[in-house]
């Protein structure tokens, strides 16, 4: 079975398993989907995730998914997003397939206070 084949099984899999996907997101993992991805000879891990107490509303992990004989080298990768509120915790809402894209930002760092003093 191809690449295209396995993700397409995946995406409908996880279209009809909200509760796979809320796991997903926790970084964890249900035993139908496990079941799943064993039988097609995937492997998934777990590469970024944002959110959680002290750092706003927005929440998301970003799972890969690879060829057990080919973890280096990913087919697909998901990022399963929600948001946090303290009073709540953290819910669920969609997935995303996405892809790691390198971008060059610019800050604006404070410099020594003394340097920014005007001398007359």
């Amino acid at each position: 079975m191809n690449d295209m084949n396995k993700k397409q099984i995946i995406i409908d899999f996880l279209n009809e398993n909200n509760n796979t996907c809320k796991h997903l997101m926790w970084e964890d993992i249900t035993e139908e989907f496990e079941e799943l991805i064993t039988e097609l000879g995937v492997g998934i891990s777990s590469v970024d995730s944002y959110g959680g107490e002290g750092q706003g509303q927005e929440f998301w992990a970003v799972i890969k998914f690879f060829e057990i004989d080919n973890k280096e080298k990913p087919f697909m990768h998901i990022r399963f997003n929600g948001w946090y509120a303290s009073y709540h915790g953290s819910e669920y809402t969609d997935f995303d397939i996405v892809e790691e894209k390198e971008i060059m930002t610019t800050i604006w760092d404070v410099v020594n206070e003394t340097d920014n003093l005007i001398k007359e």
